[in-house]
């Protein structure tokens, strides 16, 4: 029934691009405040274009640098979660798994955690259109970054998936897909693993 209504929805929106019709737009809200379909976000200080945002009892970024650089300080690998805001095909909520009290109180302890949107629309900086590339095709939004990072650290192109890597990117374990939140005993495997 879920794939029934994501398929209705994306043939609701294409049929509407294709007609020529504009989405209806919501009102713009300033940055600051909350919305319903994305998590709190702060912008962090010295870093204008970077994030740090809160979900599910869990502090994350939402820039690859910015987690890069806490990992530096903190020692610790990152755990990220790549995922999208909107669309996903995945039959379970990439959260699920990581609200199990075990899940989360490892990754709290032992990883430095990224969440990577690959629907943020975003303009990506002027550097990253010059450093990341989709296919090759410069990335235009952060969105397109965040699945360039995808597809060149971890070889794929899917999402809800988790990978985790050293500071530098390079992979410490094979990604992990979707996952039944009943499956917690091979995700902690996976987890302690890459730590």
């Amino acid at each position: 029934m879920r794939y029934i209504y994501i398929i209705l929805c994306a043939a609701t929106i294409l049929a509407g691009c294709a007609s020529g019709q504009k989405q209806p737009q919501q009102d713009q809200k300033p940055s600051t405040q909350i919305s319903q379909d994305k998590p709190k976000t702060e912008v962090i200080q010295g870093a204008a274009t970077s994030t740090k945002g809160q979900e599910h009892g869990y502090t994350f970024f939402t820039s690859i640098e910015e987690a890069q650089k806490e990992s530096v300080a903190q020692n610790k690998p990152l755990f990220i979660l790549f995922t999208a805001h909107t669309g996903l095909i995945s039959p379970f909520d990439p959260w699920e798994i990581l609200e199990q009290k075990e899940v989360k109180q490892f990754i709290v302890e032992h990883f430095v955690m990224a969440v990577l949107y690959a629907d943020d629309a975003t303009p990506a900086s002027e550097s990253d259109k010059s450093t990341y590339l989709l296919g090759k095709t410069p990335v235009k939004t952060i969105g397109e970054k965040n699945v360039s990072i995808e597809i060149a650290k971890f070889q794929t192109n899917f999402q809800p998936i988790y990978g985790i890597a050293n500071v530098d990117l390079s992979r410490r374990t094979l990604p992990y897909g979707e996952t039944n939140p009943k499956d917690s005993n091979n995700f902690m495997k996976f987890l302690a693993k890459g730590q």
